[in-house]
């Protein structure tokens, strides 16, 4: 695999008029007529980092120098030391057998999803089902389909001509999206020997019944706990011949009936699966920019051919900052007992480099600008607050002394302690 610093290397042997800087180099821009040096690059452990004064994106200087996006950034897990180790790439095509995506395990057991330009994102990427072409093929002869969990059962599957397909992420991860390709299909669903395969893929089952042809549900008998289509293929014996003979006499049509009796199931589980606090890597949906607002929006992408952060990052600082300048501004009432501040709280966890903090400067510059100027404004009338409040605080000491003094003295009267009294509690009144 090629490293991060070979394709710096490479990057550097494209370009034209370079000159050192104590951040990096300088060099005419590739993407337009450049005479004065536009472009400033530098390489960190991360990534190569790029900017074109002009204003050229990222994506034009890239095609320009005829390289890859993915070049510009380090390998990810790519087996070293502290590394996950990849040990199967499952290419996910389109209806035309384009490539769209691939789902990349690695071990320790661990599955994440790779655009073709290597970019560990499925952000701007159709999703498809694993192994599509072969499975509207398989719909457009009247065969049946096997819905599997994983790629593996469904590569394992093609070794006996069964025709199998599954989803990035498995059972879990479903999207209706997906429900066009099954159009008019005859599915036979098989979980996993689990509750979490089972419920899954109930989901996908009742889903994919508003436009199949036919729904059958069938558990694979023999299996250990956790086993799958894969681990039933191990088993002396079974092979097509065994899995058609499956579905005869054992699967069962999905029916409302059959649906309410697995949800009944699944609900006697006294001690279900827990849910993990932090979902898969794998478990990614494009990052809804537009929803943010025309001004926000084009801020955010703006910031993004500078910086190429993920556009989740620049997002949730832009959120978080607009949050932070409206909560003094208004609650929200979310009835008629619970109000609150509109504010938020916003999480990033991302690897180091990803230049988190760059993003959080750019966006909080105006509200620390605005901090900093307004302590400018009230500093006298913080200094003149801070006086009185230390003479009203002396003034309350010396009551509290002068009490503690006629005490001492054998010639004070309880008539002039009752007076020291009703002063301090005017002085305690009357706190500045």
């Amino acid at each position: 695999m090629t490293t991060l610093e070979e394709n710096w290397n490479l990057f550097r042997s494209k370009l034209n008029g370079i000159k050192e800087t104590p951040n990096g180099i300088e060099a005419r821009c590739p993407s337009h007529e450049d005479n004065h040096a536009s472009l400033t690059a530098s390489c960190n452990s991360g990534k190569i980092l790029l900017k074109c004064q002009a204003g050229c994106s990222f994506a034009s200087i890239a095609a320009a120098l005829d390289m890859e996006q993915g070049q510009f950034f380090a390998p990810k897990h790519s087996g070293g030391a502290g590394r996950k180790k990849e040990v199967a790439r499952y290419r996910y095509e389109n209806a035309e057998g384009q490539h769209v995506f691939d789902v990349v395990r690695f071990e320790p057991k661990d599955f994440r999803p790779q655009r073709p330009d290597g970019e560990w994102t499925l952000e701007g990427v159709e999703r498809v089902p694993y192994r599509l072409p072969q499975m509207l093929e398989a719909i457009k002869q009247g065969k049946a389909v096997a819905l599997v969990e994983g790629e593996k059962d469904c590569d394992n599957a093609a070794k006996i001509e069964l025709t199998a397909a599954t989803i990035a992420g498995g059972a879990g991860k479903w999207r209706d999206e997906y429900l066009p390709w099954f159009k008019e299909a005859l599915v036979v669903c098989v979980p996993d020997n689990d509750q979490p395969g089972r419920k899954g893929m109930a989901l996908i089952a009742s889903r994919i019944a508003t436009v199949a042809r036919k729904v059958i549900w069938l558990e694979l008998p023999g299996l250990p706990e956790k086993g799958d289509l894969s681990d039933w293929l191990r088993i002396e014996g079974n092979d097509l011949a065994a899995f058609r003979g499956l579905v005869r006499e054992q699967g069962r049509e999905w029916t409302p009936e059959l649906e309410a009796e697995l949800a009944g199931e699944d609900q006697q589980q006294e001690w279900p699966e827990p849910v993990p606090l932090i979902g898969e890597e794998n478990d990614q949906e494009p990052y809804p920019v537009d929803c943010l607002g025309r001004i926000t929006t084009e801020a955010v992408r703006e910031f993004r051919e500078y910086g190429q952060q993920p556009l989740a990052m620049i997002g949730s600082s832009a959120l978080a900052t607009i949050s932070l300048c409206c909560q003094g501004l208004a609650d929200i009432a979310r009835d008629t007992q619970n109000s609150s501040p509109i504010s938020l709280s916003i999480l990033c966890i991302a690897e180091s480099g990803e230049r988190k903090t760059t993003v959080d400067r750019t966006f909080s510059k105006s509200l620390k600008e605005w901090q900093r100027d307004r302590n400018r404004e009230l500093e006298p009338e913080i200094r003149e607050s801070n006086a009185d409040h230390a003479a009203w605080k002396s003034e309350k000491e010396g009551y509290i002394a002068a009490i503690r003094e006629v005490r001492k003295k054998k010639s004070g009267t309880d008539n002039e302690v009752s007076q020291l009294r009703e002063k301090l509690r005017g002085k305690e009144k009357s706190e500045p």
